[in-house]
């Protein structure tokens, strides 16, 4: 008899660890980061099938799909074949196929209405070819890469009226090499980055960086990369401008905390733009979040490479009532 209730327990445990070892549940937030789940915007499914893990994430909010791809290892760090992202209405946003846990073939992205706006090639994990970015019927970005998929190469960025923005090189094996020059958006030189050359070379190596100000004069100061900041005090703005709405706080049961999160971009001119709802707390908090983002005053742009360049922000709103 002990034997017998010996033998059941064993196969208790081992179908209750093959079903915790098969599937695989995380939380993670805006930066596809593990969180827990007060902070999440996506909900990881991972289930095991063979030898393979099939990964999908989940809009919290929407319950639907915003990643899928196929992972040949545990750890879910070697995807394998077809990866795609999506909106949350179901467009396709990104994908492409990886072969070995690299980019191979073509892959695009989508914006909102369908439309392509990125399309490169890749052979083993390294650029091929031309490659071309869009925004707005802009041309933003090219990168002309060798055909062999060496990784040799060299980009240009552009500002949306065209303007050369950044101009760089790149040695075998995708690495940047020599100088990197960075303008105003005057036409002016802002920043030059030197690097390490070399066939041994394994990483991007940063020998120096100069600085220049508007008139073309090399600056004595180190220049250092700086977040956007609001005119205001922050939390002081928020404080005298969120109105809790009336239905909400009038049905809420006591005591209520709710957080909403809002993502934005802002511009190099300090203005707002892009404003989304990444963490949900329903309709009425959404749309007196929005209003909230949108009222702010004039930001300080960020700066990167000594000029003024669009920073994507991230502002979460606690809702609370005692």
């Amino acid at each position: 008899m002990k034997c017998t209730y010996l033998l059941l327990f064993l196969l208790l445990w081992a179908r209750l660890s093959f079903g915790q070892s098969d599937t695989v549940y995380q939380y993670l937030d805006n930066n596809h980061k593990q969180c827990d789940e007060n902070n999440a915007v996506y909900k990881r499914i991972a289930i095991k099938k063979n030898k393979s893990w099939l990964v999908e994430d989940l809009y919290i909010y929407e319950q639907t799909l915003a990643m899928s791809e196929t992972c040949t290892d545990d750890s879910l760090k070697i995807p394998e074949g077809l990866f795609q992202t999506f909106y949350a209405d179901g467009a396709i946003k990104n994908e492409g196929h990886y072969v070995n846990g690299r980019k191979n073939g073509p892959w695009i992205n989508k914006d909102e209405d369908g439309v392509v706006y990125d399309s490169s090639f890749f052979k083993d994990g390294m650029p091929l070819g031309m490659s071309y970015r869009w925004t707005q019927g802009h041309l933003r970005f090219k990168g002309k890469y060798d055909t062999l998929g060496k990784g040799t190469g060299e980009e240009w960025t552009y500002y949306d009226d065209g303007k050369l923005s950044v101009y760089g090189k790149y040695a075998e094996g995708f690495i940047k090499d020599s100088t990197w020059t960075y303008y105003f958006n005057t036409g002016k030189i802002s920043c030059k980055e030197y690097y390490l050359s070399g066939p041994y070379i394994k990483k991007d190596s940063l020998l120096k960086r100069e600085c220049y100000d508007e008139e073309g004069n090399l600056q004595a100061a180190k220049c250092e990369d700086i977040m956007p900041q609001c005119h205001c005090d922050l939390n002081d703005y928020l404080r005298h401008t969120v109105h809790f709405p009336s239905d909400v706080s009038m049905n809420a049961k006591r005591p209520f905390s709710r957080r909403v999160v809002a993502n934005f971009t802002v511009n190099e001119d300090g203005t707002i733009s892009d404003i989304k709802i990444i963490i949900h707390g329903g309709i009425l908090l959404d749309k007196e979040t929005m209003r909230v983002v949108k009222k702010m005053p004039r930001w300080d742009p960020g700066i990167s490479w000594n000029r003024p360049v669009k920073v994507n922000f991230t502002l979460p709103i606690v809702y609370k009532l005692d």
